[in-house]
């Protein structure tokens, strides 16, 4: 942990120093994108984790993506402390609310496969056809007078992937966790905890994956991986916005009351087009805005540049002619495709 942003970005900086020292000689390079920019689901290598097994091997029967979003994606995620229920659970609405915001701002992964995606976040798309059961906006999110039930409810109902039972993952993926806790699974009977533990709740949630979730915190993820300058402006303007009360209220007024139609379209727009689309590049003026009241100006250059210069069309030349430069320089050197 860090004293700062400031110095958990140094942090972060050093360890990719460290990390490009000894890279860059073998030939390989880090493409901090959104989505990599050249594999695919089957030439991408999975990490060797009996949980990652589990979950590659249901993600086909429940969305097109999900493969997609294991192996090809990459974020930045930004979490935040909360001092209360009701502080939580406004914390948790405003970040799933502002996501196409925040995707619109972010989007960085235009090419997938060696060729222009189509789409602006490459990434984000993956993550609408993932799994509706557990990502995306929770449906609570657009009531009003939420609680932590109403989030465990949601929880309930989602599909498990495992669970761990002396030293092994235990396939779990045909039971909801209410089901779990209604009665003998045959899966554990036979095992030292043949019933639902603490541990397997925590373990639940942490397999949940809208755009910002709940945990000990609340934990944004809607951003797509980006250069340093712009991941770190990134978690600044999350800092400013949610950890100060009156900027939160001005953000609460900003996104008005919640529409989940309204938000869904803004998504599919963030996705497609990027700031170029309705609404998403002026929006994402006004919440820059909200959070320079508590931060200088200059704290904010390079995403402010972006949210005012960025263009779907330019971009789409900017990324192939990045691309190209960036098989010349690495991936042509290294014996595989890129890391």
């Amino acid at each position: 942990p860090q004293a700062s942003i400031s110095e958990a970005n140094n942090s972060v900086m050093s360890f990719l120093s460290d990390l490009l020292s000894i890279i860059e000689p073998l030939g390989y390079a880090v493409p901090l994108l959104g989505y990599h920019p050249s594999h695919t689901p089957d030439t991408a290598p999975i990490m060797p984790k009996t949980r990652y097994d589990i979950m590659y091997s249901y993600m086909p029967k429940v969305g097109n993506r999900g493969r997609e979003m294991m192996k090809l994606t990459s974020s930045l995620q930004v979490s935040v402390d909360f001092n209360s229920e009701k502080d939580a659970l406004n914390k948790l609405n405003l970040a799933n609310r502002a996501a196409p915001y925040f995707i619109a701002m972010s989007a960085n992964s235009s090419v997938t496969q060696c060729e222009f995606a189509g789409v602006a976040s490459a990434r984000a798309r993956a993550w609408t056809d993932t799994d509706p059961a557990r990502c995306g906006f929770p449906k609570f999110i657009f009531n009003s007078g939420q609680t932590f039930s109403d989030y465990v409810e949601w929880a309930l109902d989602v599909p498990m992937y495992f669970v761990e039972r002396q030293d092994r993952k235990i396939d779990m993926t045909k039971y909801t966790f209410r089901q779990f806790l209604a009665g003998a699974i045959n899966e554990i009977k036979d095992t030292e905890l043949p019933f639902a533990t603490r541990d397997d709740w925590e373990t639940h949630l942490s397999t949940l994956f809208p755009w910002a979730r709940l945990r000990h915190y609340v934990e944004i993820r809607a951003f797509d991986m980006n250069s340093p300058d712009i991941n770190f402006e990134l978690m600044l303007l999350i800092d400013r916005l949610f950890n100060n009360e009156s900027i939160l209220a001005n953000l609460h007024n900003f996104l008005g009351p919640p529409d989940q139609a309204r938000t869904e379209a803004l998504l599919n727009a963030a996705i497609n087009f990027g700031l170029d689309g309705e609404d998403l590049r002026e929006g994402s003026k006004k919440i820059l805005s909200l959070a320079m009241h508590a931060s200088p100006t200059e704290d904010f250059v390079a995403l402010s540049s972006r949210i005012n210069s960025w263009k779907f069309d330019e971009n789409k030349k900017e990324v192939e002619r990045s691309y190209r430069e960036y098989v010349n320089a690495r991936l042509l050197k290294a014996p595989r495709p890129g890391l």
